[in-house]
């Protein structure tokens, strides 16, 4: 094999995989060292100008719905500091994206009171909910509740209200 020859297939063997790891942005990075080659008298500069991968996080991500962007929920209403009446009608309100469907329930101290809905369409952004005596105490107790957004799919906490409400029996 001529000298001409051998210089090619080397340059093409170091040259090769470089444009590959550029192509697929895992090469070298702008600001790296450049690679060299320095077997023959002729010296080779390669440098690969390739854009850095984008983080992860900031790339959109297929959610439950199936759609680009990111999956979250938010308690708007009751999200903390309320005094709710035993027997009056309220609407627990949320923000979602990401999600069809969504449970709402009912918390006291990181403990389960139990589900106030189950399968409740994301869309709806509201549901009616009529609080109980047996909703907000324990024992003669008030209890201090949050409501907690899962996901229906996965059972996955998906937000709680701030902080605490109470529910109360109206006085006459």
């Amino acid at each position: 094999m001529r000298p001409s020859r051998l210089f090619s297939y080397s340059v093409s063997l170091l040259f090769l995989p470089l444009l590959l790891l550029s192509l697929t942005g895992c090469g070298i990075q702008e600001g790296e060292e450049t690679v060299s080659s320095s077997e023959e008298p002729e010296s080779i500069t390669v440098v690969a100008n390739a854009t850095p991968a984008k983080n992860p996080k900031e790339q959109p991500v297929l959610n439950p719905e199936g759609t680009a962007g990111l999956s979250t929920a938010v308690v708007l209403f009751p999200n903390g500091n309320e005094s709710l009446e035993v027997g009056k009608s309220y609407e627990i309100t949320w923000k979602a994206q990401g999600f069809n469907k969504i449970n709402i329930g009912l918390e006291e101290a990181g403990y389960s009171r139990g589900m106030i809905a189950n399968d409740v369409l994301v869309s709806e952004k509201k549901f009616p909910w009529t609080p109980s005596l047996e909703d907000g105490t324990t024992d003669g107790h008030i209890m201090h509740l949050q409501i907690v957004l899962s996901d229906s799919r996965t059972g996955e906490v998906l937000d709680k209200s701030d902080s605490t409400f109470i529910i109360v029996q109206k006085s006459d």
